[in-house]
């Protein structure tokens, strides 16, 4: 939509740990990887070194 609709380049980042088996009986979500992945997208976004 992004690139297609408002002509806006897009890069879609995936935020979550490998072992997080989304919406399975035992769904976990590691907080610590949300924050640094926050972290990564203000630097990309920013376009300054990490």
């Amino acid at each position: 939509m992004f690139t297609d609709v408002l002509g806006i380049p897009c890069l879609w980042i995936p935020a979550a740990n490998s072992n997080n088996q989304q919406h399975d009986i035992n769904e976990h979500y590691v907080l610590r990887h949300f924050y640094r992945q926050t972290t990564l997208y203000a630097a990309i976004v920013s376009s300054r070194p990490l």
